[in-house]
């Protein structure tokens, strides 16, 4: 179920119709289906998503009842507080940068870590690489206060396929998969190839965006796919 279909569910159901009832009513719906850390891009997203269904749906006199009270909804305070605690329920991290001593701390004992690696273990084929690629992960996800987790060899399935990712993170309260990383050794044209496959599965489920990593350990390039209105996908990868 997506974002309008959940609307539509709302307004066929209930007679009155309130943006903010329905906020609270789907509430665990909507931390599903939202994927943004930024509460005022999550609220413009359901408002607009909100009017844009009513108006398909209901007729002239009512939409414009709705709409004039979505409007009026929509800049009230309580609002910036339910997106807030929503980002925090679902396990998204407001990005703080690097500067701060928790952060030093990770990256030196990240340092730490990967020269003891390099002393024991050969960097050449995908397995050894992986071993390297799980100290930067772990590194990162330290700083999320472990809101999330990372799953070696999760299996992924939708409508038509399943396999394995290399690594997925998730969500540590929901278990959802937000990323995956793609460890190749070489041919990064392959692993983005089998990167944007492994979208299709994970967005199966109604989400509208997913991040994913291609990586040797050396070089690292990062993807994001968003899905528009008509769930076709946008690609966008990073320079290494």
């Amino acid at each position: 179920m997506n974002a309008s279909d959940l609307i539509t569910s709302y307004l066929t159901h209930y007679k009155k119709h309130s943006y903010q009832r329905f906020l609270e009513i789907y509430n665990d719906e909507i931390v599903d289906l939202s994927t943004s850390d930024n509460w005022q891009e999550l609220n413009n997203f359901w408002a607009c998503t909100f009017k844009n269904t009513a108006k398909n749906l209901l007729n002239k006199n009512s939409f414009a009842s709705i709409k004039k009270k979505v409007d009026s909804e929509y800049e009230e305070d309580s609002l910036k507080k339910y997106w807030k605690n929503n980002i925090k329920k679902c396990g998204r991290c407001e990005y703080e940068g690097l500067n701060n001593k928790k952060s030093q701390a990770a990256i030196k004992n990240l340092v730490k870590e990967l020269n003891s690696r390099y002393r024991a273990i050969p960097i050449g084929n995908e397995a050894s690489r992986s071993l390297y690629i799980s100290s930067y992960l772990v590194a990162v996800l330290d700083l999320t206060n472990n809101r999330l987790q990372i799953c070696p060899e999760k299996t992924i399935s939708g409508p038509n396929k399943h396999g394995p990712l290399d690594y997925a993170l998730t969500i540590s309260k929901s278990s959802k998969i937000i990323a995956a990383v793609e460890v190749k050794s070489r041919d990064y044209l392959q692993g983005i190839a089998q990167n944007t496959v492994q979208y299709e599965l994970i967005l199966a489920n109604g989400r509208k965006t997913a991040f994913g990593i291609i990586t040797d350990s050396e070089n690292w390039y990062f993807l994001k796919v968003t899905l528009d209105n008509d769930r076709n996908p946008i690609f966008q990868l990073s320079e290494n």
